[in-house]
C-alpha cells in the first residue's frame, strides 16, 4: 500500500514537471470512448463497495463509441476525479456520466457525489497545487493535494473545462 501510494506521487510529480515544461504529449488517436469510461469506473467498484456507497454510471446513448484524444490521459483525468469522489465520500453515491454535446462535438463527464463538499474559502484556489481543505483533511483521507492540479492542465492541454459545484 505505501509503494503503491509513493509511486503515485511520483507520477504526480512527474506529470505536472513535465506539464510544466511543455514537455508532456498529448496524443491524438481514436479509441473507444466507451471502453475506456465503463474500464476506469470499473477500479473504483471495490473501494465503492467496501465504503458501502453506490457507484452509479451513466452513459448517454449519443456518445460515439470513437473518439480521437488522448485514452491514456482520458482515464487519468477520470480516475483522479471518480478516485476523490470516491475518497470523501462517507455515504451515498458516487454518479459518474458521460454525454454528447452536439453543437460543440465535445464529450461531459459530470462526476456527482454526496461526499464531504469543499469549504467556500476553499473553493476559488481546490485546482491549485499543493492544496487541500485543511489539514484535518490531510490527516484524514491522505493525498498531496495535486491531483486536480494536473487534471486541471491536463483538460485545458486537451482543449477542454473543468469546474465545480459544491453544497459546503
Amino acid at each position: 500500500h505505501s509503494a503503491r501510494n509513493l509511486l503515485l506521487i511520483i507520477n504526480d510529480i512527474l506529470d505536472l514537471s513535465k506539464i510544466e515544461a511543455n514537455q508532456l504529449h498529448i496524443e491524438r488517436r481514436s479509441f473507444d470512448v466507451h471502453t475506456a469510461f465503463y474500464e476506469t469506473i470499473n477500479l473504483f467498484h471495490g473501494l465503492a463497495s467496501d465504503k458501502a456507497i453506490d457507484l452509479q454510471v451513466i452513459l448517454a446513448d449519443n456518445v460515439p463509441h470513437l473518439l480521437m484524444g488522448d485514452p491514456v490521459r482520458f482515464s487519468q483525468i477520470l480516475s483522479n476525479l471518480i478516485g476523490n469522489a470516491v475518497k470523501f465520500t462517507e455515504r451515498g453515491y458516487v454518479r459518474a456520466s458521460l454525454t454528447w454535446l452536439e453543437e460543440s462535438q465535445a464529450i461531459q463527464c459530470m462526476i456527482t457525489d454526496t461526499g464531504i463538499g469543499i469549504a467556500k474559502e476553499k473553493q476559488p484556489e481546490i485546482f491549485e497545487k499543493f492544496t487541500q481543505g485543511d489539514a484535518s483533511i490531510t490527516r484524514r483521507y491522505g493525498g498531496t493535494g495535486l491531483g486536480l492540479a494536473i487534471i486541471k492542465q491536463l483538460v485545458e492541454l486537451i482543449g477542454g473545462e473543468i469546474g465545480f459545484e459544491s453544497m459546503e
